[in-house]
């Protein structure tokens, strides 16, 4: 049992600095503050300019779909 335990104790040891020393590289390659999958600067302004869009849309039809009185919360 005693084996098995050092075994299993070295095998941690070994996958805990395989992961640490991927974590020092991805953090010179990308920052230390970035994870390196984050979405492109480019793509993130598409994505907002697609929900304004949206939204501006959905303002415009909105007096055909909500009640009068939504209406006047709605554009406040």
């Amino acid at each position: 049992m005693k084996t098995e335990e050092q075994r299993l104790e070295k095998e941690i040891k070994k996958l805990l600095e395989k992961a640490n020393s991927l974590d020092l590289k991805e953090d010179q390659q990308y920052g230390r503050d970035r994870r390196g999958d984050e979405i492109p600067e480019e793509l993130a302004h598409q994505e907002t300019d697609a929900l304004m869009l949206l939204h501006q849309m959905l303002r415009a039809c909105s007096h055909r779909i909500l009640p009068p009185t939504w209406m006047r919360i709605w554009h406040q």
